[in-house]
């Protein structure tokens, strides 16, 4: 019995595959597989067993089958991947059931599926050794024992590898920065062999990410206790990871009310009550990197307008030049934006203000307006 290199049972010109088993020390011949099937893989297994006393010649079912003389039974040969040959129970001693576990007239000519889970993708960043991981599974004959093999770069890696049934945990070498290629394999017990293979570059990626808090602005904020909430980050080597990001209010998580997109954010926090806020964010870029930005903020009531005084000059005074200095003070429970006089903008340190205006000769009137960071306003006048 020999199969050619074509997977082919002595018709290296593809007339026809078949399997036997003769039992020659007595007159029964029974044939345990006949099919289209071709056992084992076409492209890197050659196997062959001849064994037989002396010549003769069977003839079983329209098929004839010549046992030469002398003849041993001989070991599958290595296939050009260095690989072990991967059925060798029952295949000497002719037992094709034991050796293939194929049924009679059974046909599989579809390979295993076999997937890279790890690495996940086409760039690998930091980690030197990387996990690596393969699942595998064959619907039809089912994953040979022992059938699996993997390579990194060229270097069989598979003494660090765990295997079992279904997939394969494998310790990476420490990598060099650069480009990779892993390649794996496995069988199935019908000789068909499935192969993948994944190409990714290993990265070194230390810079951390920009993140900018956009608003709220730092400082005292009036009359808004459910303040805007704007971030904007980026990240010009590995890319964000927008799945990592964080935004806190006072160490409490709102990012579950963020709209998110690559590039921004905008979220929503409850209810504030006056007084001094903590916003906290971060986010991590695909290679761990992570980036943070916080800022303080006051929240503040405003009851009313602002109260604005002319100190000087009093009112109704006579005066003999035309250009005359105004000042005053400008208060309010929150901040005063602005103090105007007669047009002019007045010049503040703290709660004082003093303003020139220019007169006309006769009657003048002059009017301070001081205007609060909500837009209220009051006046003075003399």
């Amino acid at each position: 019995q020999a199969f050619s290199q074509e997977g082919n049972l002595g018709y290296p010109d593809g007339r026809g595959r078949c399997c036997f088993s003769a039992h020659l020390t007595s007159p029964l011949v029974r044939p345990v597989f006949f099919s289209s099937g071709s056992y084992p893989d076409r492209e890197h297994r050659r196997h062959g067993m001849i064994a037989a006393t002396k010549p003769r010649t069977l003839a079983i079912a329209g098929l004839s089958l010549a046992l030469l003389a002398g003849s041993s039974a001989s070991r599958a040969q290595n296939g050009p991947e260095g690989l072990a040959p991967i059925f060798l129970d029952g295949f000497e001693s002719g037992d094709y059931f034991g050796w293939s576990g194929a049924e009679f007239g059974a046909s599989d000519r579809t390979p295993p599926q076999l997937q890279v889970v790890l690495p996940a993708g086409p760039i690998v960043f930091n980690d030197t050794t990387p996990a690596i991981q393969l699942d595998y599974s064959d619907a039809d004959a089912g994953i040979a024992p022992g059938s699996f093999g993997i390579e990194l770069d060229g270097a069989d890696i598979l003494d660090t590898c765990s295997v079992s049934n279904d997939s394969a945990l494998c310790e990476s070498p420490s990598l060099s920065e650069g480009a990779h290629v892993l390649r794996a394999r496995v069988w199935d017990l019908a000789g068909t062999r499935g192969v993948v293979e994944l190409s990714f570059d290993f990265v070194i990626d230390t810079q951390i990410p920009t993140l900018t808090i956009e608003s709220p602005p730092p400082g005292v904020l009036y009359e808004d206790f459910t303040p805007g909430i704007e971030l904007s980050y980026g990240d010009l080597i590995a890319g964000i990871d927008v799945a990592t990001l964080v935004v806190e209010v006072d160490s409490d998580d709102i990012a579950a009310t963020c709209d998110v997109t690559v590039a921004s954010a905008v979220c929503y926090s409850a209810l504030l009550d006056p007084g001094i806020h903590t916003l906290l964010g971060r986010i991590r870029d695909l290679a761990g990197n992570e980036a943070q930005a916080s800022v303080s903020f006051e929240l503040r009531e405003d009851s009313g307008p602002p109260t604005v005084t002319i100190t000087n000059p009093a009112d109704g005074v006579l005066v003999s030049d035309p250009v005359l200095t105004i000042s005053g003070t400008a208060t309010d429970d929150g901040d005063v934006f602005s103090v105007e006089v007669s047009g002019v903008l007045a010049t503040r340190t703290g709660d004082a203000f003093s303003a020139e205006v220019t007169l006309e000769e006769g009657f003048n009137r002059v009017v301070a307006v001081a205007t609060d960071v909500n837009g209220k306003q009051a006046s003075a006048a003399v």
